[in-house]
């Protein structure tokens, strides 16, 4: 809600903009009144004014010279000229102050309610704003000093498969890098997976967003666990992987799990400008991890209608038989790895420096075993998401090349209506229907 305050020295006049208007309906709380600047003055220094509705003619200082003062003092907050002088010099001088609007007595109800209205939006507006960019900026500070952690980097490692899920291996790894065991523990993971962002972030800020919602649920989902730890993927996915003693004394609660999702969810919702599900798993060991993180992804791609929801995977929806998978092959190491980062400027060399491979000899089995050279099927996977964005989002056609990993936008055109016979903004038209 919001305080406003009426300046003027004839009194009546003031009786006859409050009895016109109907405050609560314009969002204001509190009515405050003086008929001099100093008056004026003093209800400033003691209450949070945010709207000032102003005539210009007063005694000792004038409107004009009320406003500069207001605007020296108390920036934030908007100031409305009500006066009889139509002359042009005063209006110009207003303007020149930073004044909403200049409206001359006497004004419908209407009128003024529409000026106030229009001053209460551009105060939220910048509120909103204000509040948008500390965020941003607290955790661009911790995204900029938070360092990788070793356990981290073995999880990262465990789900692209880069350690196979094999006791022995996990075991093998989890020693070289001095972590003690992990095998008498279980573990739940939950998938967090952005579903659309509301804001066309640059690069940078949508990595400072990720960061964010990464540290949020931190702070919200992993608090109600002793242990547990939040790994970023790509693309706004987020993987929380709780851990328990794996002897039952003490489960996790999966509805109350639910429950603290469901709360993360609004709060992203609010506050990082995105929409967002968590995908809730089982505990298991750690060697079927990797099958359980498969099974959340699965009932995500297969979710078309639930948005904003805390999701408990179904004992049905998995077979703990097929947990302990095989090793990934290179072929499938490569496709998940231009999967997680098709947005970054891949090359065919750094392709192979993942998988320890000659580019040459990377190239040959690649395109034996999938009938298409490594660029040509990072082509089809940057234009499969560039049609996905393109028909499900309002992202600007610009933000979307980006996004896929072809910053230059008369080529990402090119590319774009070379693998579809048409260009992105033809293909978005055709997919909302000429809407």
């Amino acid at each position: 809600m919001y305080q406003l305050l009426i300046v003027d020295d004839e009194i009546h006049a003031i009786r006859g903009i409050e009895a016109e208007l109907e405050w609560n309906k314009l969002g204001i709380s509190k009515l405050h009144t003086a008929t001099n600047a100093r008056q004026a003055k003093e209800v400033f220094d003691n209450h949070p004014i945010d709207v000032m509705i102003c005539d210009i003619e007063m005694p000792e200082v004038n409107g004009l010279q009320l406003v500069a003062w207001v605007k020296e003092f108390y920036p934030s907050a908007e100031s409305i000229f009500l006066t009889c002088h139509s002359e042009f010099h005063y209006a110009k001088e207003a303007i020149h102050l930073g004044s909403l609007e200049y409206i001359l007595k006497p004004a419908p109800a209407y009128e003024l309610e529409s000026a106030i209205a229009k001053a209460i939006d551009k105060i939220h507006a910048e509120r909103e704003q204000h509040t948008f960019h500390e965020i941003l900026q607290k955790y661009h500070k911790l995204w900029s000093i938070h360092q990788p952690l070793v356990i981290e980097r073995f999880w990262s490692d465990l789900i692209h498969q880069n350690i196979p899920s094999h006791p022995e291996a996990i075991e093998k790894a989890l020693a070289s890098l001095e972590v003690p065991s992990m095998s008498n523990s279980l573990f739940l993971p939950i998938y967090i997976k952005v579903e659309r962002w509301h804001k066309a972030w640059t690069k940078r800020e949508e990595k400072i967003m990720e960061y964010a919602l990464r540290n949020a649920a931190e702070e919200v989902i992993l608090e109600h666990c002793a242990r547990g730890q939040a790994l970023p993927l790509s693309g706004g996915e987020i993987i929380c992987m709780l851990a328990t003693d794996g002897t039952g004394v003490n489960p996790i609660d999966r509805e109350q799990l639910a429950s603290v999702c469901r709360d993360y969810i609004v709060s992203c919702n609010q506050y990082f400008y995105c929409d967002l599900s968590c995908y809730i798993g089982h505990p298991v060991a750690i060697q079927v991890v990797v099958g359980m993180l498969n099974s959340l992804y699965e009932r995500e791609r297969r979710n078309v209608a639930e948005h904003n929801r805390a999701i408990l995977l179904d004992k049905a929806e998995f077979s703990p038989s097929a947990f302990v998978l095989p090793e990934m092959s290179v072929i499938d190491k490569v496709i998940r790895y231009i999967a997680d980062h098709r947005d970054q400027n891949l090359t065919r060399e750094l392709i192979a420096n993942h998988v320890f491979l000659n580019p040459d000899y990377l190239a040959r089995i690649f395109k034996r075993e999938t009938g298409l050279s490594i660029m040509d099927y990072l082509t089809e996977e940057r234009m499969g998401l560039a049609k996905k964005l393109l028909a499900q989002t309002d992202l600007p056609i610009s933000s979307i090349a980006e996004k896929v990993g072809i910053p230059n936008f008369s080529y990402f055109s090119k590319q774009f209506k070379k693998y579809m016979n048409m260009s992105p903004l033809e293909y978005r038209h055709q997919k909302l229907g000429g809407r």
